[in-house]
């Protein structure tokens, strides 16, 4: 599953607060002053959530530890072949969605919103 930018912001958002608390806490042991503590610490986040948001994106792009999905080698940039729609029923199988995939109609490869193509089929997913 591919992590949006969004994602990737918040959870940078919230490590930077824990991290700037500690920041903050351990500044103010060695100092013992308040505002330099605190100053500090906001120094210390503006400058680290930038680079961990970029750190995440950075590595949204190296594919190690990730498993390709198991419907990657079809090419949808046209009509479905049979071939092709028995492969993603038995996919879909192995991965334990369904015995059998109910389409909704004969399935074919029709624009996305990104202009890449997408599957015009149905899965029903039993909980």
């Amino acid at each position: 599953m591919k992590e949006s930018s969004t994602r990737s912001f918040l959870k940078a958002i919230s490590y930077r607060v824990v991290a700037s608390l500690v920041t903050a806490g351990l500044v103010y042991m060695v100092t013992g002053q308040t505002a330099l503590a605190l100053g500090m610490g906001l120094l210390d986040s503006l400058v680290k959530v930038g680079v961990f948001f970029f750190h995440e994106r950075l590595w949204a792009w190296i594919p190690i530890g990730r498993k390709a999905h198991p419907l990657a080698g079809i090419n949808v940039n046209g009509t479905l072949s049979a071939e092709h729609h028995a492969l993603i029923e038995r996919h879909l199988a192995d991965l334990g969605y369904s015995d059998k995939v109910q389409t909704t109609a004969k399935p074919e490869a029709k624009p996305g919103r990104d202009g890449n193509s997408a599957l015009a089929f149905t899965v029903p997913i039993h909980g």
